[in-house]
């Protein structure tokens, strides 16, 4: 009976040190598994959600000389911008935006008045329009921060639909839009931006209609952008 104990022993502390074995080489398959789901969530980049609105007063249309510059236009924006690139001096983003509110004033129309007792004179009349859209080619490039601030440059495609013809007689409710601008934006909070930029859009229905008169304006935009 006590030979048996001590053989049994024996086994018993012979296969111990493989279930040790065992064990400590299983510990670390785990661990790095672990942290390869981490660092593959760490490096997952987040959108950044901006807000933005941008405008311009006293415009001319940029084909008709003789037109009055008293025009307004306002635009507003919500944008999203995905990480695309890191490049050596910062970081390229896709920024598609939708524009939920585009408002303009001093549109102008042909309209026949009575100037006589039996004659009509065309005079133009000035009429606002409202419209939306949408800018689904956005790429920004976003430099270092320096501090709180950086620099962004950004080239804008898209187009906008108008409750009437802008910006006159003969153009067209669906106008293209396309635009190219530089901002300056400051950390406020740890996942906060505000951004001031300059803007240069044209505005434009390409020849698709019987006139093609388009806006080239320059426009001030002030944005919030969070993440």
């Amino acid at each position: 009976m006590r030979d048996r104990v001590v053989l049994f022993a024996i086994v018993g502390f012979g296969f111990l040190p493989c279930g040790i074995s065992n064990a400590q080489q299983a510990l670390p398959v785990q661990s790095t598994a672990s942290s390869d789901r981490d660092s593959v969530k760490s490096a997952t980049p987040s959108a950044t959600t901006a807000v933005w609105i941008a405008g311009a007063n006293r415009l001319a249309v940029s084909n008709q000389p003789l037109a009055p510059a008293d025009r307004l236009l306002l635009l507003l924006g919500i944008e999203r911008r995905f990480e695309w690139a890191k490049v050596r001096w910062g970081t390229v983003f896709v920024a598609p935006s939708v524009l939920p509110g585009v408002y303009t004033t001093g549109n102008r129309r042909t309209v026949l008045v009575p100037c006589g007792v039996f004659d009509l004179c065309s005079v133009g009349a000035k009429y606002a329009a409202f419209g939306v859209g949408a800018i689904p080619l956005g790429i920004r490039f976003e430099s270092l921060p320096l501090g709180r601030a950086s620099l962004a440059a950004r080239l804008d495609g898209g187009g906008v639909w108008f409750d009437r013809r802008i910006p006159g007689d003969g153009a067209m409710h669906f106008n293209f839009l396309a635009q190219a601008g530089l901002d300056l934006s400051l950390q406020v909070a740890t996942r906060s931006w505000i951004q001031l930029g300059y803007r240069h859009l044209h505005l434009s229905n390409a020849g698709t209609g019987k006139a093609n008169p388009g806006l080239d304006v320059s426009l001030l935009n002030l944005g919030l952008a969070w993440r």
